[in-house]
């Protein structure tokens, strides 16, 4: 009886231990090397691509050439195609780096004499699969039209987002 329950407890044992070698490790690399705890977009990716959208908008040099001095700009409608729900997170990141820049300030109202309306929309392509990893890149992309309807700027940055999946036994 007692051969029989070691062969039980070893069994289970070696059952957990394999079950264990299948769980899923989340190991994030972003472009710039930073490692992160989740494989879906956060705070830290809002903030930087925010930053380096704004960067490249200020840049171009387009918030220069308009009427009003800063730029005044209306945020429109951002299309989100992903399954991560970002609700105002990723406006309102644009909105402070905007602010942050003094050369454009944001009217939330649209009452006023405005230069842009600023929209973007954020998708991810399909997981690429190869052996025990997945990537998973996310597009921002986001553009100024004028009061003309012309567009006068557009850019996009991506994240990758990477999860290891370890082999059976590790």
């Amino acid at each position: 009886m007692p051969t029989i329950m070691i062969r039980h407890v070893l069994t289970l044992l070696a059952c957990s231990m394999l079950l264990s070698g299948c769980a899923t490790s989340k190991t994030i690399i972003t472009p710039t090397g930073d490692t992160l705890t989740s494989d879906k977009l956060d705070v830290k990716d809002f903030s930087k691509m925010a930053e380096e959208l704004v960067a490249s908008m200020i840049e171009s040099a387009v918030l220069d050439n308009t009427k009003n001095h800063p730029a005044i700009i209306v945020v429109g409608n951002f299309i989100n195609t992903t399954s991560v729900p970002i609700d105002q997170t990723l406006s309102s990141k644009i909105v402070v780096a905007l602010n942050r820049s003094k050369k454009a300030i944001v009217d939330s109202t649209g009452i006023n004499s405005w230069d842009f309306v600023l929209t973007g929309s954020i998708d991810s392509a399909p997981p690429v699969r190869v052996k025990n990893k997945t990537e998973k890149i996310y597009t921002l992309r986001l553009k100024l039209t004028d009061t003309r309807g012309l567009e006068m700027w557009n850019e996009a940055k991506e994240v990758s987002k990477t999860t290891t999946r370890p082999g059976v036994g590790r």
